[in-house]
């Protein structure tokens, strides 16, 4: 039986993003006899607020879930979340991750660090110590540095830049295996000169057989929209996606009674759209909290088009998740992104709905009325990004050859 150890900041109970995919990802190798332990943090995401059933628990614990031993750090949260204050949060984490690894005696086959944080990648590296044999193993869902970048953050400070991106290189060069979750960001690892009998392909995944679309979801009756044209957002409110050019095309659609935007989650920008739904006086827009995972398939089924508004500067740093589960259920999207990104070539590729570039943001709401005119391309859209999920995102098939992978270590 090998001996598995993960270190990432986002664990169960968070249902969403990251912490979803590592902990799927942690049950399934219990699931096949590996033996697993997970060093994380308290959850705390979307919200950015410490779970209330965890706000007692002692700053350092542990408990075992489905047959995994987990590690607790409760780390620093901040009240305001700003590029310095998120940088402290990581690195809070990743110094309650080395006091863990302290006091753990116990030798590893395999140690898997998630980024978010390479921070805590460090802390994956000095575990190896004390089991040279063990491999290391490191899984990218965000190229941090580059986010960081490109968010303009550092934008006139090359030195900070230079000194980033050499010490990513330096955390790269201590491990054997290096996935990540797009062709894009496989692509950017290649131009980071990592080789490429490196770099691995491991992508989120949705498991087909629970995440299917709901006919006549609930949702749509409790919220009385059953005959709008519903254009939801599901997921993370935050620096990511550009909520300027939906608000104003939000507000440019105000007197349309026909359209209704639904907006679901948390995160540092939600109190912006609720200030801007004050401010405006919106009756056209509707915002939700995160919802009950068993009640997922309902609510992704109750749109009829689901947005994914980028920045128009992220280029591959970032390939969202939420593409999954909206395909999954047989519903289209509306992506504003770079033409140059992941998603914006999947989603024109494979025609899994309407692609805006970074030139036609401006675009949003003419297109939003174009949707309500023409609601019949949408289930075309829909059926093939079922289909296209079916192909290459089913769980079962990217997990077992990762299983593979790792025998061949």
């Amino acid at each position: 039986m090998k001996k598995i150890l993960i270190i990432g900041i986002n664990y169960f109970p968070e249902i969403t993003s990251t912490g979803l995919y590592t902990t799927e990802l942690a049950e399934y190798l219990i699931e096949k006899n590996f033996s697993v332990d997970v060093l994380t943090g308290f959850p705390y995401y979307p919200q950015w607020k410490i779970y209330d059933s965890y706000k007692d628990k002692p700053k350092y614990f542990k408990e075992k879930i489905n047959g995994v031993e987990i590690y607790r750090y409760k780390q620093y949260i901040p009240e305001k979340i700003t590029a310095i204050s998120r940088l402290n949060h990581l690195y809070d984490f990743y110094k309650g991750t080395l006091k863990i690894a302290k006091k753990i005696n116990k030798k590893y086959d395999l140690i898997i660090n998630i980024a978010p944080t390479l921070l805590s990648a460090k802390t994956a590296i000095k575990i190896k110590t004390k089991t040279p044999k063990s491999k290391l193993w490191l899984h990218i869902q965000d190229f941090e540095v580059d986010a960081m970048i490109e968010s303009g953050i550092f934008e006139n400070n090359r030195i900070i830049k230079l000194l980033g991106y050499r010490w990513e290189r330096l955390i790269y060069e201590k491990f054997d295996i290096i996935s990540t979750i797009s062709n894009g960001m496989m692509k950017k690892l290649v131009n980071k000169k990592i080789p490429e009998d490196k770099i691995y392909f491991l992508p989120n995944w949705v498991d087909t057989r629970n995440l299917k679309k709901v006919d006549n979801p609930e949702l749509r009756k409790i919220l009385n929209i059953d005959k709008n044209l519903v254009v939801m957002y599901s997921g993370s409110i935050a620096n990511k996606q550009d909520w300027d050019i939906v608000l104003k095309s939000i507000k440019k659609l105000k007197k349309d009674k026909d359209i209704k935007f639904v907006i679901i989650g948390n995160g540092s920008k939600r109190k912006k759209i609720e200030n801007f739904i004050k401010e405006n006086k919106l009756k056209n827009i509707i915002l939700l909290d995160v919802q009950p995972k068993e009640k997922l398939n309902d609510v992704l089924s109750s749109a009829d088009i689901h947005i994914i508004p980028q920045k128009k500067n992220v280029i591959d740093s970032v390939m969202p998740s939420k593409l999954l589960g909206i395909a999954s259920v047989g519903k289209p999207v509306l992506v504003l992104a770079n033409s140059k990104s992941e998603i914006y070539n999947v989603v024109k590729k494979n025609k899994l709905g309407i692609v805006l570039n970074e030139n036609e943001y401006e675009q949003l709401s003419n297109i939003i009325l174009s949707i309500k005119n023409k609601k019949y391309k949408l289930k075309r859209y829909g059926d093939n990004a079922r289909r296209y999920i079916e192909i290459n995102y089913e769980k079962k098939n990217i997990l077992d050859r990762f299983i593979e992978k790792i025998y061949k270590l």
